[in-house]
């Protein structure tokens, strides 16, 4: 997946395989001369560094970890390598993923990237490249039920999917001893704050890694509801209790709009079961079942199906 890290040496000069307008490419060659006397000579050890510490878990997990995602998002991994820079400043979030073709930039210096949380950030980031099945899915079932696309669901779900594939290979290996979970600078830790202290705490012992969006507090700016869906119907679907359909829809990570709670409520008040009322809200075109549903709701709900269903 992962098979080649890298630090740009060339400061100054632009990468033939990225365009950038002439305007922006005439100011960095007239600011890398200033850097490169200035700060390149540090961030290139840092890179360098980090590169060295981060590559050994990359190697003893990345394999196995990438199948893993790549099971759960029912997908392939580019066949070509897929480049990682390692840069002292990424962007605000630390790092980020471009795509055509998937390339990863991470910062070396940020400290939510340092230590056994950076394969969660590499992995997290990669994963921008596999997971279009699940945010095809998420808006081709909105759109199937005239529903309102969920914004950056598929985001939340990358986020989780990767933090609870990675959290027990981290519990089961010892590949990161405690004492070397900080890759910056080692004048950078002398006299820090108590902020900076608590974040290079923040790092894993084996025995109870907290991935990055429940460490970051993500879920609290605006995604906890994201977090319960997925908490109860993507995380079966994690641990093979579920089918990818059934953790997508109708029941699950998109919630039943007010139409579809009408007609629930509608079957309520007809004293019908919840698998009648459901079988109503297909016949009614607002609700798919999964293939795997299909069998069964013919033999439990003959009288609420037609012959030929509309989703048939």
């Amino acid at each position: 997946m992962i098979s080649r890290i890298a630090t740009n040496s060339r400061v100054g000069t632009r990468d033939s395989a990225t365009p950038v307008c002439p305007q922006t490419n005439a100011s960095l060659e007239s600011a890398a001369p200033v850097y490169r006397a200035h700060l390149w000579p540090d961030h290139d050890r840092a890179n360098r560094r980090w590169i060295l510490r981060v590559a050994p878990l990359v190697i003893e997990q990345g394999v196995g970890l990438s199948e893993r995602l790549a099971d759960i998002y029912q997908t392939r991994w580019p066949r070509q390598k897929i480049r990682v820079d390692v840069a002292a400043y990424a962007n605000w979030a630390g790092a980020y993923t471009t795509l055509d073709p998937l390339r990863v930039t991470i910062s070396s210096l940020d400290s939510r990237n340092q230590g056994s949380e950076a394969l969660e950030v590499l992995f997290h980031e990669a994963s921008h490249g596999i997971a279009e099945p699940v945010q095809d899915a998420i808006i081709r079932e909105c759109r199937q039920r005239d529903k309102a696309i969920p914004r950056d669901l598929w985001h939340a779900l990358i986020f989780y999917t990767t933090g609870e594939v990675i959290r027990p290979v981290l519990a089961s290996s010892d590949a990161t001893p405690r004492g070397e979970l900080d890759l910056r600078s080692p004048t950078s830790t002398s006299g820090s704050s108590p902020t900076s202290a608590r974040e290079n705490s923040r790092s894993t012992s084996a025995a109870g890694y907290t991935p990055y969006a429940l460490r970051e507090g993500l879920y609290e700016r605006g995604w906890k509801s994201y977090l319960d869906v997925l908490q109860r119907f993507w995380q079966p679907y994690i641990d093979g209790r579920a089918t990818f359909s059934d953790a997508i829809a109708p029941h699950g990570l998109l919630p039943l709009s007010v139409a579809e709670l009408r007609i629930l409520a509608l079957g309520r008040a007809r004293n019908l079961s919840p698998g009648r009322r459901y079988a109503r809200l297909c016949v009614e075109k607002i609700a798919r079942p999964s293939a795997a549903q299909v069998p069964a709701m013919r033999t439990s709900f003959p009288v609420c199906l037609p012959a030929a269903p509309p989703w048939s």
